[in-house]
Formats: structure tokens, C-alpha cells, sequence
């Protein structure tokens, strides 16, 4: 017996009505996706770099203050416990490093009740705080990366010391000032005063 097929309707052959996308429309589509990404980008690197600025100044401001917590602990003493003939040769002023003795009274350098000397210096592009005393050898302690460390002297009535004699024997206070190397060309400079209450 022959099979018989239903006939399909008409209307399944006729074509959609739906159109897809030309290749026109589609290259628009990337271009636009590509700005729109391109864009984004942009504004995510930017963001990062400002990020890292941030980090890299405030890093530099956290050192700065780290810098002057070293310095404004260690000169303080100077001349605490010398013989006043003696207290002076205890001071070594110079444009880039200062140098101070003093009697460890509390054993801060495991030395209490002898002679200590810190000094402070740039050497090398460093900070660096130098501790002797007669208890042990020196011990140099690198503190940060400078630009520059100077020192102003003054003596009681405010007046600038230039010479080394009248530094090492008139000094009643110092202005330091630390810079650091520059992110970005962004420079940080710290400026701290130091009064010296023994001499």
C-alpha cells in the first residue's frame, strides 16, 4: 500500500520577515564597543597611576616623619652630663651632619652612665644615624633615601652661625631640613627645629 504524505502548508516556504544584521551594522557595533572599551581603559590606567602617586607620597611623608623622630630623639641630650669645659668638644657642627655626646644616663644605647656619641649625616644619598659610645664600636643605622640633608645653626638670640668655632661653641638651636628624591617630579621637604637645653 502506497504512503501518503501531507502536503506542507504554503506559508513554511515563504521567507521570515526577520532580518539579521549587515556587515555594515556589525562593523559600527565594534567600533562603538572598541571607543566605549578603549575609554573605560583609559580611565582605569589613569586611576591606577593616581593610586600609585598617592602610595609613593605618602610613603615619602611617612620616611620624612620617621626621619624627624630619629633626629629629634638623638640631639636633644647633647651635652647631658659633660663637664661644662667639656660639653662643647662634644658638638661637631657641618652643613650636612651633625654630631652630638652625651652621658646614656638610662642605658638607651646599652651603655648607661658612659659617653655616647650620635651623629647624624647624608652620605651617599643616605640618612644615616652613626652611634658610638665606650661601650661598643660604631654602629651605623641607614634611616632613609634623601635628596639633601642641611643644618642651620643659631645661637640665643636667633642670629645665623656660619663658622665652625662659633657653631661649635655658640649653637643654641639648629633648623634641619630633609628633601627627598622626587616621585613624579614631586619633591617632600621636612623642616624641624632642635634646641639644644644643656649648652
Amino acid at each position: 500500500m502506497r504512503k501518503r504524505y501531507k502536503q506542507i502548508p504554503e506559508g513554511l516556504y515563504k521567507r521570515s520577515n526577520i532580518g539579521g544584521l549587515t556587515l555594515i551594522e556589525l562593523l559600527v557595533a565594534v567600533v562603538v564597543s572598541s571607543l566605549a572599551i578603549g575609554g573605560l581603559l583609559k580611565i582605569y590606567l589613569a586611576n591606577q597611576k593616581s593610586a600609585t602617586y598617592l602610595k609613593q607620597v605618602s610613603r615619602m611623608q611617612q620616611n620624612l616623619k620617621m626621619a624627624a623622630d630619629f633626629i629629634n630623639g638623638g640631639l636633644p641630650g647633647a651635652g647631658y652630663g659633660l663637664a661644662v669645659d667639656s660639653m662643647r668638644w662634644g658638638f661637631e657642627p657641618a652643613d650636612t651632619g651633625i654630631q652630638v655626646r652625651y652621658v646614656d644616663e638610662y642605658g638607651h644605647y646599652n651603655c648607661a652612665g658612659k659617653v655616647v656619641t650620635v651623629r647624624f649625616a647624608e652620605s651617599g644619598g643616605y640618612l644615616f644615624q652613626i652611634d658610638s659610645s665606650e661601650c661598643a664600636d660604631n654602629h651605623a643605622k641607614k634611616i632613609m633615601e634623601v635628596d639633601t640633608f642641611f643644618v642651620t645653626y643659631f645661637n640665643q638670640n636667633g642670629d645665623t652661625l656660619t663658622s665652625y668655632t662659633a657653631r661649635r661653641d655658640s649653637t643654641k638651636s639648629i633648623v634641619y631640613t630633609i628633601r627627598q628624591a622626587s616621585v613624579q617630579d614631586h619633591k617632600r621637604e621636612l623642616t624641624g627645629r632642635v634646641a639644644f637645653p644643656n649648652f
